[in-house]
């Protein structure tokens, strides 16, 4: 798969999001030097997703990532809809 981890979302691009689903059911999916919102330090990190068989994702972002900011400011910046 080309492209970060948000190309699929970003791109609305159903082809690369049932791509990434997908993998994310078998292993966790590794995406490196992936731009974070402008409240975190650094401001590139890896980040892996991996999806349960309950059907519940989990986002994994590397250690040492700091969140600068408020609480909303933070939830804002991770939510997604």
């Amino acid at each position: 798969m080309t492209g970060g981890w948000d190309a699929a979302i970003l791109e609305n691009s159903k082809d690369k999001y049932r791509d990434l689903e997908m993998k994310a059911q078998q292993i966790c999916v590794v995406f490196r030097d992936q731009e974070l919102p402008p409240a975190a330090l650094p401001p590139l990190t890896r980040i892996g997703f991996e999806i349960a068989p309950s059907g519940v994702a989990t986002i994994y972002i590397d250690k040492g990532v700091f969140l600068q900011g408020s609480t909303r400011t933070t939830r804002m910046a991770f939510k997604w809809d």
